[in-house]
């Protein structure tokens, strides 16, 4: 029996060993995607000109810039290219002459502190001894019912700090200029590398596309 108990301990802690040497890291977002009605189906049957291609692989397309994005260009680039990436990868052609449908990209990076709990705090963290309350039902020896308790404690230092991403994609006709498709993306872990976050969310928002996809979408991408 002891040897089987190593064996085994042996077996889990080198599966261990293996995932942490991959290289890779999972990340796991939350996704959202419409299809309103009519939108893609009309949509796709409204011309027949050369530019014309159902929402999907073939499709060209192009951005539209919100006025705030277009005081930042370079920043704009930047994610413009991270979705050129996930675009291509579902079969969509950019051509910012002769496109079919636009595409507005946004995203959101926040950074906030937790304390030992996972909890957000509100700001910054307090990093001085404190006291702290409890109002609850208390059992213990000879007593039962309810009570209050006070004691005090000192946060942790570093504080942990996680990170929450968003991106959304809209996709417009430009001819009838109905919304065809709409997808969004979340996640929250500790990773503070955006320019490889960000990219995994753009993928994973686009998951089953030109299908609407609902709920969680796993990526890997390097540590």
């Amino acid at each position: 029996m002891p040897h089987r108990i190593a064996a085994l301990i042996c077996t889990v802690l080198l599966a261990l060993l293996a995932t942490a040497c991959s290289g890779l890291r999972t990340i796991e977002s939350q996704v959202q995607a419409t299809v309103p009605a009519g939108g893609a189906s009309s949509s796709a049957a409204a011309t027949t000109t050369a530019a014309a291609a159902p929402l999907g692989p073939g499709a060209r397309y192009r951005y539209e810039r919100l006025p705030s994005q277009a005081e930042d260009p370079a920043r704009a680039e930047t994610i413009e290219a991270m979705a050129d990436a996930a675009l291509k990868a579902v079969g969509m052609v950019r051509d910012d002459q002769q496109p079919r449908y636009s595409v507005q990209i946004q995203t959101s990076v926040e950074a906030f502190y937790v304390d030992d709990w996972g909890r957000r705090y509100p700001g910054m963290p307090p990093y001085s001894p404190g006291f702290f309350g409890e109002l609850g039902v208390f059992v213990g020896p000879g007593r039962i019912g309810p009570g209050t308790r006070i004691g005090m404690g000192w946060t942790s230092w570093p504080p942990s700090v996680r990170h929450a991403y968003g991106v959304s994609l809209l996709m417009r006709d430009l001819e009838s200029q109905r919304i065809v498709y709409e997808t969004r993306a979340s996640h929250e872990g500790p990773w503070g590398d955006s320019d490889r976050v960000l990219p995994a969310l753009l993928k994973a928002a686009l998951q089953d596309f030109p299908a609407p996809h609902t709920g969680p979408v796993k990526i890997q991408i390097p540590r």
